[in-house]
């Protein structure tokens, strides 16, 4: 597993992002805030033929997937402050 990693998150509407971003590949997890993380929907993108990601191919690699999910496994759970709902 990559050990060197940049992780962010961020509220759009009634869900949270939240992105693993490696070399090569970044994960996003999609569900709704305070929801459980199995529930999310994933994307996976590469950056090898450049910067705009275009395909999500999640369902391809589940391998990379998976790596970057316990990545985010082991981050804090994501809380929204009163003042932003």
């Amino acid at each position: 597993m990559c050990s060197t990693y940049g992780y962010h998150n961020y509220p759009c509407g009634k869900r949270i992002g939240q992105v693993i971003r490696i070399e090569l590949h970044h994960v996003v997890e999609w569900k709704e805030i305070g929801a459980d993380r199995e529930t999310a929907d994933i994307q996976l993108y590469n950056y090898s033929l450049g910067l705009v990601e275009r395909r999500n191919i999640a369902n391809v690699h589940l391998v990379i997937v998976h790596e970057l999910r316990a990545i985010h496994n082991q981050q804090p759970k994501v809380t929204i402050h009163q003042n932003l709902k």
